[in-house]
């Protein structure tokens, strides 16, 4: 593996990383909080679901972009030319 591709994967594991974290802390809003329906207003109303769909729609995307990755990285390695459209 060349540096500059080593360094490249240094790069997106850190900006997934920060995308989990982003993630984790909008499920954890969207979780606690919500919107009260007598006053139209945010209040604290814990719902583990809102929370939980959040954080799926995270892991979900994460998850797709490890595989496209990864689905990369082998083709790369096996010596299939890139595709370029």
């Amino acid at each position: 593996m060349s540096d500059e591709r080593r360094a490249n994967g240094k790069w997106i594991l850190a900006i997934m990383a920060a995308v989990f974290v982003w993630g984790t802390f909008l499920a954890v809003g969207a979780g606690l909080f919500g919107i009260d329906p007598k006053q139209g207003r945010v209040t604290f109303a814990p719902n583990i679901l809102r929370g939980a769909i959040v954080m799926g729609c995270v892991l979900a995307f994460l998850g797709f972009w490890s595989a496209a990755l990864w689905s990369r990285n082998r083709r790369s390695s096996a010596g299939d030319p890139p595709v370029d459209r």
